[in-house]
């Protein structure tokens, strides 16, 4: 277990605080013991804050397949739902920034060089250098996309979105943007669906014409499923 100094007070100034930073292990206890040590750190710097949220998204998917609410509760009982669901948002928000999953936020998270990144967020923002994520590889340039955001969180400005160049896309580009946007759809879903005041929120019209089309989608879905099994596609 290592530990490093590192905290965001105001744009450009670093003041330390302590961050831990234990090897992690495949298993949802190990996860949930670093989520714990970055909540009682969340109020000393943004990092440890956001690095709680990535993993509680990280530790639901681990259990997405079971009782994953109820084993957030069993394994941080000081902490409320409405708490625990708040990182949980900006862990969201942050992954969303850099278009990853949680888990592999997460795994770049604890392998970030806290000194380097204090020593880039002092900098004057005309002299930080960006990490490259062209003409890198694949997992370079992704824990090089989660360390420019957390230098940009860091310094207490907000990454600019990066402009597409415009050209066509292929069949296979637009089936897999089809897949990711419907991926966070589901996730947006389930978050929705988890929350009790994001239905106390709505008035009866506003159920009701939700409820019609997510009717409409369901059977939309279900005839599609329908016509691939009739048609033996997988």
């Amino acid at each position: 277990m290592s530990k490093n100094q590192a905290k965001s007070k105001g744009k450009g100034e670093v003041v330390p605080v302590e961050v831990v930073t234990p090897v992690v292990m495949p298993d949802d206890k190990a996860i949930a013991a670093q989520i714990a040590e970055d909540i009682r750190n969340a109020e000393l710097g943004a990092f440890c804050r956001v690095r709680a949220g990535v993993g509680l998204c990280n530790f639901r998917d681990m259990n997405a397949h079971g009782m994953w609410e109820a084993r957030m509760i069993e394994m941080f009982p000081g902490k409320s739902r409405s708490t625990l669901f708040r990182y949980m948002q900006q862990g969201r928000k942050f992954c969303e920034q850099v278009s990853l999953a949680a888990g592999r936020v997460y795994d770049k998270m604890m392998r970030v060089d806290v000194k380097a990144l204090q020593a880039q967020a002092a900098l004057p923002a005309d002299q930080r250098k960006a990490l490259p994520v062209r003409g890198v590889a694949k997992a370079e340039a992704e824990g090089n996309r989660v360390m420019n955001a957390l230098v940009l969180m860091a310094a207490g400005e907000r990454p600019e979105a990066e402009k597409p160049k415009a050209k066509p896309l292929t069949a296979s580009e637009k089936a897999a943007a089809w897949r990711d946007y419907t991926a966070k759809l589901a996730d947006n879903l389930r978050d929705w669906s988890d929350n009790p005041l994001t239905w106390k929120a709505l008035e009866t019209d506003d159920l009701e014409k939700f409820r019609a089309e997510l009717v409409l989608v369901t059977g939309l879905v279900k005839d599609e499923l329908r016509s691939r099994e009739e048609n033996a596609v997988r």
